[in-house]
């Protein structure tokens, strides 16, 4: 309410016009901010950077308020006097907080935003899902190329890419572990998702809350647990931009290697990624790595 009030005076300016004019607390603000209402008023959307900003400026104008009512205070005091020490006291005091008030005043101007960093894609997308419980500013899958959703109805899942939240690791009563998780797909699908023991002791190392991965498993809709997915694999996903290609022409056949500049956390190796031939009338795709993470489809690429 208090921001529909505000923007009737005309549209923010900047954050500071924004905090200064619409009085919230600083849950409110730090939220709207959190979920991104305030990206187009600063230059660099560095969230955690504005919500400091924000908070130190709230600060600047609380203490200004109490300045000012103080001084307002000191005022009367000295006009109300008959006592000649009293009302220099008061005067002094009010000299006193003036002072401070334009210090206040010079801490207003000279405040700035600093040491910002534009706000990565994917933090940018949890802080988002986290206030709102959905993707506002964009989406943490568009660094990726992915040809695959998930199916509207029941059945197999195969190798479909998607974002983790809600990640929630846990024992069973047998001691085994498994985990429960929300996935998300490119088109904002999300489906509650759980990977048991077996499993999950072979895939755990990939599994986390904003880690992209492909899955593959089965798709299941009951009365009591609504749609859920069971997961039997998952694999790491590669960024396009992380994905170097060098282009072979030959006289009918067009080569591409990718060599994917991700490292084993063990053996902190790159490795070949795989290779896609096309032909005049097909195309084949082969995986030359049997530890390769999710084969991606080359971008790019036409035929000669």
């Amino acid at each position: 309410i208090e921001v529909e009030k505000a923007r009737k005076e005309g549209p923010f300016v900047n954050l500071k016009d924004f905090i200064r004019r619409t009085s919230l607390k600083k849950n409110e603000y730090e939220s709207l901010i959190l979920a991104g209402a305030c990206d187009n008023l600063v230059q660099v959307a560095d969230r955690n950077a504005m919500i400091a900003y924000a908070e130190e400026y709230n600060t600047i104008l609380s203490e200004r308020a109490e300045l000012e009512e103080k001084i307002v205070l000191a005022e009367e005091t000295a006009k109300a006097e008959t006592d000649i020490k009293k009302q220099t006291a008061a005067m002094n005091k009010k000299t006193s907080l003036e002072k401070n008030l334009a210090e206040n005043i010079i801490r207003d101007e000279e405040l700035r935003l600093t040491n910002v960093h534009e706000t990565s894609t994917i933090v940018r997308c949890e802080m988002e899902f986290e206030k709102l419980g959905m993707f506002l500013t964009g989406n943490p899958l568009d660094e990726y190329f992915i040809d695959k959703a998930l199916p509207d109805e029941d059945g197999f899942v195969d190798n479909v890419t998607g974002i983790i939240t809600s990640y929630k690791p846990f024992k069973t009563k047998n001691g085994d572990n498994m985990a429960t998780f929300l996935f998300t797909d490119k088109d904002g699908k999300t489906v509650n998702s759980v990977i048991f023991s077996r499993d999950f002791e072979q895939y755990q190392n990939k599994l986390d809350d904003n880690a992209v991965i492909a899955i593959t498993g089965t798709l299941s809709t009951d009365e009591e647990r609504g749609m859920q997915l069971i997961v039997n694999e998952v694999q790491s996903v590669v960024r396009e931009k992380d994905i170097k290609v060098i282009v072979l022409p030959n006289a009918r056949v067009l080569t591409l290697f990718a060599t994917i500049v991700e490292r084993d956390e063990e053996t902190e190796d790159s490795s070949i990624y795989g290779l896609e031939v096309l032909g005049k009338r097909s195309s084949k795709m082969y995986r030359l790595n049997s530890k390769s993470i999710n084969m991606v489809r080359l971008l790019g690429a036409q035929v000669i």
